[in-house]
């Protein structure tokens, strides 16, 4: 049921008088602006926002025909791409698939729950496929660094760039059980989630851009988390928006001039993924195999829940 004005309010008005969310917005947002001014400064700004936001209006004009390029690429290079018309859809979809990768691996039958790892997606958030997926038997594992926080704390992520920006680091301190620093933090975050990464049957991620012409997903992160979830578990599964798809890799890289400037204040993130299928080697006499030290299987995930009707 929506929430009622008044309630909202009431809501507005304790954030508003909590000293500790005051600072935590404070210095987070602060320091991401001034990154981003600093960022801009050796490069044309609007110059770059008028090129992307050219070839984002051609893409957008073209969704129908990117879809269709990037499953046919996709699925030549071993993957399998499926649409999803609303967020019931993409739950079951991606459900069915964590349950079939769980029989594979006999986890099902097992006494400890399925773990599936998680890389930070806002359109998981939007279809809210962490509870649906819990609901199945599953354990659910955030591992971006301040999702995790997020999770713990059973709250919702509060920014699109920095999920935890709401909390201060006392707060990840109290879940976390550390020092108040945000060494120990971080440690125990990294300590904590490496059995994981190893245990996890599927890792779910999310697509900063997916390239029509060569049926790739790019991921921009800089924790690292986004390797281990999409190398390590046997499946891999990208769920993203039709909005993401990009037409070229003149595009994507177009993207790639602006994100991390204006989303982080970074000229580059640690870590940019191209990810093109599942693993593969022709190493022993050229003769192809799939799932050699990656996942044996790449599902995309593409759900449309409402986008086409707005565009």
């Amino acid at each position: 049921m929506p929430e009622s004005r008044r309630h909202f309010a009431r809501r507005v008005d304790k954030a508003l008088d909590n000293p500790s969310l005051q600072q935590a917005l404070t210095s987070g947002l602060t320091g991401i602006r001034a990154r981003r001014d600093r960022a801009f400064e050796t490069f044309d700004f609007a110059k770059g926002r008028a090129e992307l936001k050219k070839r984002r209006r051609a893409n957008l004009d073209h969704l129908p025909e990117l879809a269709d390029q990037f499953k046919r690429m996709m699925e030549a290079a071993g993957g399998v791409v499926h649409y999803a018309k609303d967020a019931a859809e993409a739950r079951d979809i991606i459900g069915r698939i964590c349950l079939q990768a769980g029989s594979a691996s006999g986890s099902r039958g097992s006494a400890s729950p399925m773990v599936v790892t998680k890389v930070k997606s806002m359109a998981s958030e939007e279809i809210e496929l962490n509870p649906y997926l819990e609901s199945l038997g599953m354990e659910v594992v955030e591992t971006d660094l301040g999702e995790r926080m997020v999770q713990l704390t059973h709250t919702h992520p509060s920014h699109l760039i920095a999920p935890a920006i709401h909390l201060t680091k006392e707060d990840a301190a109290a879940v976390f059980g550390t020092e108040a620093t945000i060494d120990a933090i971080q440690s125990h975050a990294r300590e904590s989630l490496r059995h994981k990464f190893i245990e996890a049957t599927v890792g779910i991620s999310g697509a900063n851009m997916a390239i029509a012409e060569t049926g790739t997903i790019v991921l921009v992160t800089n924790e690292g988390n986004a390797d281990l979830t999409t190398t390590l578990p046997p499946v891999h599964i990208a769920l993203f928006g039709f909005d993401k798809l990009v037409a070229t890799l003149e595009d994507a890289v177009a993207v790639l001039r602006m994100l991390p400037r204006s989303g982080t204040g970074q000229v580059m993130t640690s870590y940019v993924n191209w990810i093109t299928g599942p693993s593969r080697s022709a190493d022993i006499e050229q003769s192809l195999t799939i799932g050699v030290h990656g996942p044996r299987e790449m599902h995309c995930v593409i759900v449309d829940n409402g986008r086409t009707e707005m565009l």
